[in-house]
């Protein structure tokens, strides 16, 4: 099930945050079933740092 595009939200960015965001939900959607990702830590914080990374985490769902 691929993300529903016209639901998703971004927050605004910094270059190269916002195209290294953008590239990680493309790559992630088309290889998983996703029901929500969300994005965190001091680059959506607006407070990174040289060793700042991008923390997102894939709700998926389990079939049991």
């Amino acid at each position: 099930m691929a993300i529903d595009r016209q639901i998703l939200r971004f927050p605004e960015l910094d270059p190269p945050y916002d195209e290294a965001l953008r590239q990680a939900v493309d790559y992630l959607d088309g290889r998983y079933d996703i029901e929500a990702l969300i994005a965190c830590g001091t680059i959506i914080r607006g407070a990174p740092d040289p060793r700042s990374d991008l923390d997102v985490y894939v709700v998926s769902p389990r079939t049991c």
